[in-house]
């Protein structure tokens, strides 16, 4: 996802070094972790550095993130920007607790392979 050309960074790109990454929680092809950006509370879903060779997984990692650039509604998180110049690649989007804690059920769920039905 490296541009060539300095002009081709996307809008949304930030610099790492401005993210105070404070705890870490492995899910699923990347982890998730508490920093602080501009004085901000932020989740980070880093992406494994392993997964770099795969194909499958940057593609995956390019749809979430324009996802992530296109979904504004107050019951979603709000997307603050990404890092795809440097590595490792990021996510950078609003801190809340209860969507942390989903990601990990969800996990915890397919890592358990339960079959449990999903009420609204």
């Amino acid at each position: 996802m490296v541009v060539a050309n300095p002009r081709e960074v996307p809008e949304y790109e930030l610099n790492p070094q401005e993210l105070q990454v404070r705890k870490a929680d492995g899910i699923s092809k990347g982890i998730y972790q508490v920093a602080k950006w501009n004085g901000t509370k932020v989740s980070v879903k880093i992406l494994d550095k392993d997964l770099y060779k795969d194909p499958d997984t940057i593609n995956a990692f390019k749809h979430e993130l324009t996802l992530f650039e296109k979904v504004r509604h107050p019951n979603a998180v709000q997307f603050f920007g990404a890092v795809t110049q440097n590595v490792p690649m990021m996510i950078v989007s609003e801190y809340h607790p209860k969507a942390l804690f989903k990601a990990r059920f969800e996990q915890a769920l397919e890592s358990h392979k339960l079959n449990i039905k999903k009420t609204e």
